[in-house]
């Protein structure tokens, strides 16, 4: 056994959090970690208002002295626990949640420590996952421990050391669409409806951010309905890969822009399209009327309230015009003045819906290309959480 302490440098590397908890009404939190090892602890910086922080930092504790065998450390790395925080300017900051992990030791001077999240634990609950790693160093000779080749000290931002290279997720370019159809039975917030809500997308800090709906009421859908990140860098791994934050605001008097609603996605794996695999090309509306498909509302040039299935073989529908068409279709004969016998030329007449397609059954909500995200408001994961 060794009968002097060792020094050691211990390398606490906290790159990003997701789904923590919210410390706000509003349903974010500007959140910091507080790292502790053995009787001294550092903190990040804070990352103001999201529930996905990327902290990119290093923590270097230095000149540690530990008294335990070289070896026995080897086999039980001694604990490190990083504790997450809201930062309140008023009260007492929030507490978030706790991650305890064993430290990275190792013989092998050349052998670093990979990222890997981190179960958060808020009392008996999951609050989360942490990404992060931590490597203790020998920095004095020891026969029963080689000393460790000290790593170089990583690079710096705004007087904080970053997550070096070696062990920061391979990052790859990426770019983002996003179809933002319609807000739909948005219950009240602070006492008050929801008039003028627009869609805030969210990925590794970048925010992006529709056009406010201007009446819910008469039309709850986007009139530009396409939010694009054009260049994006998202980690090549897929286990590091980041959330999607999907947050709606609601444009108030006087410059007020609450947060009244978030999701979010944690898995964009099921939405990825590789560069050798190309999403499928949206159909205009006269090439999804000929295949019976569906089609985007970008690509269309004014609103389609109904549904024709069509033979492009029969010739003779050419001889009348749409009006006669519908008309016809729906038994108007005072108002089908040009239809004539219509029915003996097109025996397939033009469906004709009272509501919206979405609300019809057999449409199943459009889901062919759109998908349905409930949204959340609060502590999401406590017992104040409620869909909205």
């Amino acid at each position: 056994e060794s009968g002097m302490s060792d020094s050691y440098e211990l390398r606490a590397y906290v790159y990003q959090a997701r789904g923590i908890r919210s410390g706000d009404e509003s349903g974010m939190s500007d959140a910091y970690c507080r790292v502790s090892f053995q009787h001294r602890s550092l903190q990040t910086r804070v990352i103001s208002e999201t529930v996905m922080p990327t902290w990119d930092e290093t923590l270097v504790f230095d000149n540690l002295h530990l008294c335990e065998d070289p070896r026995q450390m080897l086999k039980n790395p001694p604990e490190v626990v990083v504790e997450i925080f809201d930062k309140d300017t008023i009260a007492k900051d929030d507490f978030l949640g706790r991650v305890g992990s064993p430290v990275f030791v190792h013989a092998n001077a050349g052998v670093q420590p990979a990222l890997q999240w981190y179960t958060i634990k808020h009392l008996s609950e999951e609050s989360g996952q942490l990404l992060a790693a931590f490597h203790l160093i020998a920095t004095s000779e020891n026969p029963a421990i080689k000393m460790q080749q000290l790593p170089k000290p990583p690079q710096t931002r705004e007087k904080k050391y970053i997550v070096p290279s070696g062990i920061r997720p391979e990052m790859q370019r990426y770019r983002i669409e996003m179809l933002t159809w319609g807000i739909r039975d948005m219950k009240r917030f602070q006492a008050l409806t929801i008039g003028n809500p627009a869609v805030q997308l969210e990925c590794c800090g970048e925010i992006k951010a529709t056009e406010p709906i201007e009446d819910m009421k008469k039309n709850p859908n986007f009139q530009k309905s396409t939010l694009v990140f054009e260049s994006i860098y998202l980690p090549k791994k897929k286990i590091y890969c980041p959330p999607l934050n999907i947050g709606v605001v609601d444009h108030r008097s006087f410059g007020r822009k609450p947060l009244v609603g978030l999701h979010c996605v944690r898995n964009l794996e099921r939405y990825q399209y590789s560069s050798a695999l190309s999403p499928p090309p949206m159909s205009t509306p006269k090439e999804a009327r000929e295949k019976g498909k569906t089609f985007s509302p970008e690509a269309a040039d004014e609103p389609v309230a109904v549904v024709a299935e069509i033979d492009p073989d029969k010739k003779d529908e050419e001889k009348f015009d749409w009006w006669s068409k519908y008309y016809a279709s729906i038994g108007n004969a005072s108002a089908a003045l040009k239809v004539g016998d219509y029915s003996k030329y097109y025996e397939d007449r033009i469906q004709i819906y009272n509501s919206n397609l979405e609300d019809v059954d057999e449409f199943e909500r459009l889901s062919d290309f759109l998908e349905t995200f409930p949204l959340m408001r609060g502590n999401w994961q406590g017992e104040n959480s409620r869909t909205i």
